[in-house]
C-alpha cells in the first residue's frame, strides 16, 4: 500500500489484507496484516408505542450466541414491559454489540361500572349509563350511545373505548311480573249495599287507602278506594270510585182498618221510578177496596225499596132514608136512620136517630157505628093538588061574621094575586095576600067580579075567576 499516510482508516474496507512499507533513511521496512470484520448484531425493539393500562409488551431480541444487557441489568433475551418507561438493550455477539431503545407509554383504560346484576319489576325500566369523556361505545345490540334503556330481561354489556383502550362491563337484568290486580270499574251502589274489594294474591302484602293491610276491603260508603299489592318487592296499584244512589223513601203508611165501602189509595209516586205491586200492576198508585196485604217495590236507577201494608175492613152501618119523597104544605114526614150502637149527625146538626121534616128540601144523615160512617141523602119536594075555594057572598056589616072576603079553603098555594072589579070593569081591590082579606067597605052592595092568578107548590101557574055578592 503506497502513499504518504501515517494512518489508514479501514472502517469501510472490511475483510482485506493490508500491508505497509516504511522508508527511513533509505531503509525500507514492510509489514502485512489481514483484517476480518465481524457483523454487529441486528436488533430492533420496534417503534416507540403506547399501550393500554393492564397490557404488557414482550420485548424479544433473541439472537444466537449473543449476550444481553437491559436497562434494568437483566440479561435475558426478552423483557416483559408492564409500565411506562424507556427501555433499551445491548446485544453482544462475537464481541460485537448493538443497542436499541424503545419508549413505552400507557394510556389509562376507561373505568366503567354498569352496576351489579339486578332484578326489576315488569313495567319498570333501567338506564345503563357508561358515559366517559372522549369515548366510543359499543353495546351488545350494536347501539353506540352512552346510555342504554333496558325494558326486558337479558344480559347487557358495553365496550367503552378511549384512545384505543377499551373496558367492557356486563350486567344481567331480570324482570319479574307485577301483581295483576283489578278492583273493577267505577260503580254505583244502592243504599245499604256493600262491596267486597278482593285483591288476594299468594305471598302478597297489601296497603289500602286507609292503611289497612288485609286482602279484602268492605265498602259501605261512598268514596275513592285504592290498594297497593306487593309481591317480591314489585307493586301494583288500582283505584275504584264507589258512589251510592240516594235512598228512595217509600211509605205506604201503617197497617190500618177501613170501613166497608171505603177506598184507600196507596201512593208510591217517586220521580223516575218503576213500580211493581203485589198483583204485578205497574202504576204509581194502587186503590184498595178489600181486605188484604199489599206491597210495592219501587226501583230508581236500578235500586229497589219495598214497603208493605195490611188493610182490614169492618162493616159500615146499613140504613136507608128511602127514596126521594113529596109532601104537601103542613104535612110532616119522618126520616128514620135508627141503627144499633150508632151516633147520628143530620144536615141541621141534630143528633137524634129520627128527623121530622115539615118543609121541602135536601136532607142527609151520617150514621157512625164503631168509627165507620155511612151517609144517605133524600130530597123532599112539594107535590099535592092545589085547592082554592072562593065564596060567592060575604057580609061586611061589622057583626064579626063573614065580614071579610077570604078563601073558603086554600091548600098548596105558593103565591097568589087577587083583583076585584065592578060591573064596569073598574078595579075596586087588589092584593097579593094569600087570604085576600078584603073588607068590602069601599063598595056598595052588589055583585063584583074577581080574578085570581096563583102559583101552586108544584110551581104550576093557574088562573081562575068568579063573582062575589056584597051584602051589608
Amino acid at each position: 500500500m503506497a502513499g504518504q499516510f501515517n494512518e489508514f482508516n479501514f472502517k469501510h474496507h472490511p475483510n482485506r489484507i493490508y500491508w505497509v512499507e516504511v522508508s527511513l533513511n533509505a531503509c525500507i521496512v514492510s509489514d502485512t496484516i489481514q483484517i476480518n470484520v465481524s457483523p454487529a448484531p441486528i436488533i430492533d425493539l420496534g417503534t416507540d408505542t403506547v399501550l393500554c393500562q393492564g397490557e404488557n409488551l414482550l420485548l424479544d431480541i433473541t439472537t444466537p450466541n449473543a449476550t444481553y444487557l437491559w436497562q434494568n441489568n437483566s440479561i435475558n433475551p426478552t423483557l416483559n414491559v408492564f409500565q411506562q418507561g424507556t427501555y433499551w438493550v445491548k446485544v453482544t455477539e462475537n464481541n460485537c454489540s448493538s443497542k436499541d431503545t424503545i419508549n413505552v407509554n400507557y394510556n389509562p383504560i376507561p373505568i366503567i361500572d354498569l352496576g351489579t346484576d339486578t332484578v326489576l319489576c315488569q313495567g319498570e325500566n333501567l338506564i345503563l349509563d357508561a358515559t366517559t369523556p372522549n369515548a366510543i361505545y359499543s353495546w351488545q345490540d350494536n347501539s353506540t350511545g352512552p346510555f342504554l334503556n333496558v325494558f326486558q330481561s337479558g344480559t347487557y354489556w358495553v365496550d367503552v373505548n378511549v384512545n384505543n383502550c377499551s373496558s367492557i362491563d356486563t350486567m344481567m337484568v331480570n324482570f319479574i311480573p307485577v301483581p295483576a290486580i283489578n278492583l273493577g270499574n267505577d260503580t254505583t251502589l244502592c243504599h245499604e249495599e256493600s262491596l267486597n274489594l278482593d285483591v288476594s294474591a299468594p305471598n302478597a302484602n297489601y296497603l289500602w287507602q286507609d292503611n289497612s293491610v288485609n286482602p279484602i276491603f268492605n265498602v259501605t260508603q261512598q268514596g275513592t278506594y285504592s290498594v297497593e299489592v306487593t309481591v317480591n318487592n314489585c307493586s301494583s296499584t288500582d283505584t275504584i270510585i264507589v258512589n251510592y244512589n240516594p235512598l228512595t223513601i217509600i211509605n205506604l203508611g201503617a197497617d190500618t182498618t177501613l170501613c166497608q165501602g171505603e177506598i184507600l189509595e196507596l201512593d208510591a209516586t217517586t220521580s223516575n221510578a218503576n213500580y211493581i205491586w203485589q198483583n204485578n200492576s205497574t202504576n204509581s198508585t194502587f186503590n184498595v177496596n178489600q181486605q188484604g196485604t199489599y206491597w210495592v217495590k219501587v226501583t230508581v236507577d236500578n235500586c229497589s225499596v219495598s214497603d208493605t201494608i195490611t188493610i182490614n175492613f169492618k162493616p159500615s152501618p146499613i140504613f136507608n132514608l128511602g127514596l126521594d119523597a113529596e109532601m104537601c104544605q103542613n104535612d110532616t114526614l119522618v126520616l128514620d136512620a135508627t141503627t144499633s150502637n150508632a151516633t147520628y149527625l143530620w144536615q141541621d146538626n141534630s143528633t137524634d136517630s129520627i128527623l121530622y121534616v115539615t118543609q121541602i128540601g135536601n136532607y142527609w144523615v151520617e150514621v157512625t157505628v164503631n168509627e165507620c160512617t155511612a151517609i144517605d141523602y133524600i130530597t123532599i119536594n112539594y107535590k099535592c093538588e092545589s085547592i082554592l075555594e072562593i065564596p060567592n057572598i060575604f057580609t061586611p056589616n061589622g057583626d064579626g061574621i063573614n065580614d071579610y072576603f077570604v078563601p073558603v079553603k086554600s091548600e098548596g098555594i105558593a103565591s097568589m094575586k087577587t083583583v076585584i072589579v065592578n060591573r064596569w070593569g073598574n078595579v075596586v081591590f087588589e092584593t097579593d095576600d094569600l087570604l085576600i082579606n078584603w073588607n068590602g067597605q069601599n063598595v056598595n052592595d052588589g055583585t063584583y067580579f074577581w080574578i085570581i092568578e096563583y102559583i101552586d107548590l108544584n110551581e104550576g101557574e093557574n088562573k081562575i075567576h068568579g063573582f062575589v055578592n056584597v051584602l051589608k
